[in-house]
């Protein structure tokens, strides 16, 4: 990809909200990178997009572009949970 192309990709993922967490899993510390696009509503349900391999999370970027521009974490949509894990 020539630098120009790969500057405007990281500017489009560099606008996007990017956070870090320590998991442990069997003793072991993973340090897992994530997006979020956070709302401030009492009543938001967090809904979680996962990508395995050989995908990557760049697949969401236009979903989470169209989100940040229609609705600002004061008014993000409340989402009827509609699949629980027991």
């Amino acid at each position: 990809m020539e630098l120009r192309k790969r500057r405007k990709v990281e500017k489009r993922i560099n606008e996007q909200p990017q956070y870090t967490a320590q998991v442990k899993v069997d003793g072991n510390e993973h340090t897992i990178h994530f997006m979020a696009l956070l709302s401030e509503r009492e009543d938001a349900v967090p809904i979680i997009f996962c990508n395995g391999w050989p995908s990557c999370f760049l697949e969401f970027l236009p979903l989470l572009e169209h989100i940040r521009g229609q609705y600002s974490p004061k008014d993000l949509p409340y989402v009827q949970p509609w699949c629980q894990d027991s």
